[in-house]
């Protein structure tokens, strides 16, 4: 856990590429910890290594099923990467892991929306927005 604190302070200072290094040691080694996995996904993601960032997120998915964060921080970057279908699936999962997961309602609502299915994008938005009321993206769905 000591490598994944270290690359969040990295990336925190701006410091992408040695974090992302860090993490890709970490993640070689026998027994590295799913958060490794999806940490590593999170940050080639934000270096625009859509197909990586994808490998490791869904690697990071399997190993921990059960966290809804994973499922739907892997959907926002198929999200990026257009794959729209795919985003769908995998906020489902979140969901059905933690229905009251509000960034995953967020994100579920956003993908719905680009689909044309309009009246369950705006359900998923409300409850996003009843979830979570401070969370500006939950209240931005609402006025699309």
């Amino acid at each position: 856990m000591q490598t994944i604190q270290q690359a969040l302070a990295m990336s925190q200072q701006g410091r992408l590429k040695p974090a992302i290094a860090a993490l890709e040691r970490l993640t070689k080694k026998r027994g590295a910890p799913p958060d490794a996995y999806h940490f590593l996904g999170m940050l080639q993601s934000r270096d625009g290594r859509l197909e990586q960032a994808l490998f490791n997120l869904e690697r990071a998915s399997k190993m921990a099923p059960g966290r809804p964060q994973f499922a739907s921080n892997h959907a926002g970057v198929l999200t990026a990467a257009g794959r729209m279908e795919e985003a769908l699936e995998h906020y489902r999962v979140a969901l059905a892991a933690d229905e009251t997961y509000a960034p995953a309602h967020v994100g579920l609502a956003g993908v719905l929306t680009n689909l044309g299915h309009l009246a369950e994008a705006e359900r998923e938005a409300r409850e996003a927005w009843r979830l979570a009321p401070d969370n500006p993206e939950a209240a931005a769905n609402l006025g699309s």
